[in-house]
């Protein structure tokens, strides 16, 4: 049938306990679990978790802590707000991140915004290119409700996107606190 996007469709939130990205590899899988809330100096985060599996499965984790307020998705890094998806971006906005080593440029153009049906809900993608020092870009596409396939949380090394995204491992989209219809 014809998908037709529905403008009030509602927002999908990034930032929902129970949601999980899992890494598979040839070696084994790493996953990504958002668990409950956790106040830290006033501001309420929920916990990352992360567990791996090689040549045994880890015991779950603390990985860090997430927050979204108003489209935008923060990591709680050092007790500090660091950015990393402005989901509401527009076409032609450019995303500066404070946060990083000084000595680095980094920043995130919007080239475009779009509607897809994935993973069972109509979702803005913004396609984006990453600019960072020495004139390096990096295309990317940040998927509402999901994220970028390349680097799920773009941590403190935010600037290295893509170090994880190689033809022998793929991410899988998981959210068992989200109703499926």
């Amino acid at each position: 049938g014809e998908l037709i996007y529905c403008a009030e469709d509602e927002y999908i939130p990034y930032v929902k306990e129970g949601q999980e990205w899992v890494m598979i590899g040839r070696a084994g899988y790493q996953q990504y679990r958002i668990g409950g809330v956790a106040n830290i100096d006033g501001i309420d985060y929920n916990e990352i978790y992360h567990t791996q599996s090689y040549t045994t499965v880890s015991e779950p984790e603390l990985f860090d802590y997430v927050r979204e307020i108003d489209r935008k998705v923060y990591i709680g890094l050092e007790g500090k707000d660091r950015l990393v998806y402005d989901f509401g971006a527009q076409a032609g906005d450019t995303i500066r991140y404070d946060h990083l080593d000084e000595s680095l440029t980094y920043y995130t153009v919007v080239n475009s915004v779009e509607n897809k049906y994935i993973a069972g809900k109509n979702r803005t993608i913004l396609d984006v290119t990453h600019h960072i020092s020495y004139g390096t870009t990096l295309p990317s596409q940040w998927i509402e409700g999901i994220g970028a396939h390349e680097d799920i949380f773009k941590n403190e090394h935010s600037y290295r996107l893509g170090a994880s995204s190689t033809p022998d491992q793929f991410y899988y989209f998981y959210n068992s606190a989200e109703d499926i219809r």
